[in-house]
Parts: structure tokens; sequence; C-alpha cells
């Protein structure tokens, strides 16, 4: 179907041969007869289709070149956006080179396996490397697709990702070009699983100080209605204020910087330092002596200057709380963000 609509388009934007015969005969007379030319004002038709091969010939380097002309283009109709990107299937931007190192189809799925190496041997790409949802996958039809982390070699600096593409109404794959980009990623994760934050909770005020902040979001449990979900996740909500950060919380990049009781519910507050630059995030639960685990009922978030803070939500008694101590998982960063502009655009090829 696309390939048609490809072949249609090409027609209306494009001169025939007999128009182009025609247009090189008229300008042979004209130099044959070696007068001065003449002052002509382009007849509408002419001014059309001129425009229109200018168009054809030019909308290739627009769309791969000028980003908000591609956008637009996409936006409108991606089956055309991706007809006009050239095939390019490496690009190198900042030092890091990404690469297509295969892409084919078979059926109604196509699978791409995409590397991004350090050229610069500066250790940016590791084993943790993130593309921080920060990819996009620009194809000519409707599917789902995704991207997820494969290996790493440490002897290139090189990290592979495996991309899926599958047609949402299970027709198969008719060729076409896919563009795949990329604005940033992290690298130099670390995490941490079931963490003890031992006497975090010893100091949880019954009656805590609390402020009123604008809320981001948050996570709830399947139970809630999409009401009760946005009365407790959006607008101005009652939070912890933020204190002094608990001085021996063991993860850097995260602070607890609360804990006490709103509305007779335990508030715990953790602060996600330089968030957009790192991702740090954690999650945390209250656990017994005998290993008994109580999970929050929700949790909100809200974000000031670089920080971005969770505060989760526990049905836990004052009076009992003696009975469990903190723990959680937790990822932090310390290499940070690496910024550029990497894309490709291939061909899907059908599988051997």
């Amino acid at each position: 179907m696309f390939r048609e609509r490809y072949r249609h388009m090409s027609r209306q934007i494009a001169p025939d041969d007999a128009l182009l015969r025609r247009t090189l005969q008229t300008a042979q007379v004209q130099e044959n007869r070696k007068q001065k030319p003449a002052r002509r004002i382009l007849r509408p038709m002419a001014a059309m289709l001129a425009a229109c091969l200018c168009l054809a010939i030019a909308m290739p380097a627009l769309a791969a070149n000028v980003e908000p002309v591609y956008e637009i283009l996409y936006a409108v109709s991606p089956a055309t956006a991706q007809f006009f990107m050239p095939v390019n299937k490496s690009c190198e931007d900042n030092g890091i080179r990404m690469e297509v190192e295969s892409a084919y189809f078979h059926g109604d799925t196509a699978e791409i396996y995409v590397t991004m190496c350090d050229t610069e041997g500066k250790g940016r790409i590791d084993e943790t490397t993130d593309l921080f949802d920060s990819y996009d996958i620009n194809r000519p039809f409707d599917s789902a697709c995704g991207c997820s982390f494969v290996d790493y070699n440490a002897d290139t600096q090189t990290a592979r990702f495996y991309i899926t593409i599958q047609t949402m109404n299970g027709e198969p794959i008719d060729g076409g070009k896919v563009t795949f980009s990329v604005r940033e990623f992290l690298s130099g994760k670390h995490e941490y699983e079931d963490v003890e934050i031992p006497g975090a909770l010893d100091t949880a005020a019954e009656h805590a100080r609390t402020r009123t902040v604008e809320i981001d979001g948050g996570g709830y449990p399947d139970g809630w209605t999409e009401e009760e979900a946005e009365e407790k996740l959006s607008g101005g909500q009652e939070v912890l204020a933020t204190g002094e950060p608990y001085s021996t919380f063991p993860i850097d990049g995260i602070d607890l910087t609360g804990t006490g009781y709103i509305d007779g519910q335990l508030h715990i507050q953790l602060a996600m330092r330089n968030v957009r630059e790192t991702d740090n995030h954690g999650f945390i639960w209250l656990e017994g002596a005998d290993g008994t685990r109580v999970e929050e009922l929700y949790v909100v978030m809200f974000d000031e200057d670089t920080t971005g803070y969770y505060e989760y939500i526990f049905d836990v008694p004052v009076d009992e709380l003696a009975a469990y101590s903190l723990h959680g998982d937790f990822v932090t960063c310390d290499t940070g963000l690496t910024k550029g502009n990497w894309r490709v655009t291939f061909p899907l090829e059908q599988a051997e």
C-alpha cells in the first residue's frame, strides 16, 4: 500500500518525460535564435510545475537537515516523511557514534540492532547505558515499538540496543524506512537493592510540619478510580515540610528529608538530587522483624529547581511504628547525562 502511495506522490510532484522534452526543445530553440531574451512572466501552471520540481529535489535535504521540516512532515504524514528521509546507517556527534548493525523484517515484525560507541574513549558508554526515554522510532506505518539494552563490549566501549516494531493490525511489513534518533543518554549508573536505613523512623513526628505544593504525579494502587487518583495526585496537596537531610542515609545523590504523620498516615519524603541530569530514584517499604513487608498506600511526586521529591504514604499507626525498619531499592548515576543529536535512517530488509 505504501509503495503505491509513494509512486502516486512522485507522479504528482515530478514532471513527466514529455514535459522535460518540450522544455529542452524550447531552450534549444531560444539558444538558436541568438536573440536577447525577453522578460517573461511565468504562467501559473508552469510556476506550479517548477515549484513542485524544486520541492521534489530539495525535500530529501530539507527532511534530513532541517528538523522542524521533518517533524511537521512526520506529524502530517509519517509515510511521506520516511519516504523523503535519505538512508544513513551511521552518525556521530559529541564523540559518540551510533550505527545500525542489522535491520530486517519477517511477517508483521521488524527487528533492528543499533550500537553506540564512545570514539573518544572517555568511558561515557558502559554496561549501564540508558537512553533515558529520549529516543524516537519513526516509522511509516501504525505499529507498536520499543527499544532495550542488550549488551556491552568493554574493549570497544560499545553498547548494543535491540529495537522491535510490530504492525498494529497484524499485516506483513511491506518495506519502508525507519528513523531512530537519540537526544541524550545516561551511564555510570549504580543499583542498590534491599538497603536498610537504620534509625530513619525514630524521629517521625506524630504531628509533622507541613506545606502545600503542586503535585506533578505519583503512583497508586490498582483499586483506585480515576477520580481518586486525580484527587490525590494533582493540584495543591499537603506534604511534609522539607527538613535537613538524614545524616547517615547511605546512598549518594538521594536524601531522606522528612518523616512524620499527616492526618494519621505516615509520610516519608525522599529528595532525588539533580534528577534531570541523573534520573536518581528509589522505592521504599517498611519491614517488620519477622520479614513482613508493608508497601505504601500511594506516592506523590513534585519538583523544585533541580530536585525531584517522592513522598511515600503508609497506613501504619504511630504506636506500631517502632516494630518496623525502613528499607529501599535505589538507582543513582555518577557519570551523568551525555547530550547530542544522533539519528539513523535505514530500510527494512527481508530476513533470509
